[in-house]
């Protein structure tokens, strides 16, 4: 029988060539965007440097997820150097999945589809690189939400109701312990 660290691995993620990023990181700056409640009306600015969002460029180096499995579900923890390292790939409070610290079991965590739709682990997968689609663990599907532009790039945001999207997983190392137990069985 597999233990969760045998199901757990280091992997990346696009969508038809896009690429995953944290604004933040990917310009070294706070990156902020105007929060409309209706079309014509700004009510605040808020930030979106730690926000998880796609962008059709390829980002050096891309972000790679450590993906800890518990039963048949996963928490995503953020591999890449740099200010987000360590944190998990959560919920925020306006309903964007983004870089977060730990919150027990508030923090969001995810299922892996297959494409015709059955919850798989890492048991079920062969290839180093899969086609799958991602929903959080109470089912909603993790797509694109909105939008924005930064240097005349659109980078649209990850959450949940958003476009059901296809991602292609590329799995860099399987069987990967926590950074803080590398013995763990």
């Amino acid at each position: 029988m597999s233990t969760s660290r045998n199901k757990s691995f280091l992997a990346t993620f696009t969508v038809n060539g896009s690429w995953l990023h944290f604004p933040g990181q990917t310009f070294n700056e706070k990156v902020t965007v105007l929060h409309y409640d209706t079309p014509s009306i700004a009510t605040e600015v808020r930030d979106v440097s730690n926000v998880l969002t796609m962008i059709a460029v390829n980002v050096n180096p891309p972000l790679v997820f450590y993906c800890r499995n518990e039963d048949d579900y996963y928490t995503f923890y953020n591999r890449t150097p740099g200010p987000y390292y360590g944190k998990v790939i959560s919920k925020n409070q306006h309903d964007k999945f983004a870089a977060l610290p730990a919150a027990g079991r508030d923090t969001t965590t995810f299922n892996f589809l297959d494409l015709d739709g059955n919850i798989i682990t890492l048991d079920d997968i062969q290839s180093d690189q899969v086609d799958v689609r991602i929903q959080t663990r109470a089912g909603a599907p993790l797509g694109l939400n909105n939008k924005f532009s930064k240097i005349n790039r659109v980078h649209h945001f990850i959450g949940e109701y958003g476009t059901q999207l296809t991602w292609r997983m590329k799995i860099l190392e399987r069987n990967t312990p926590y950074i803080s137990d590398p013995d763990e069985v």
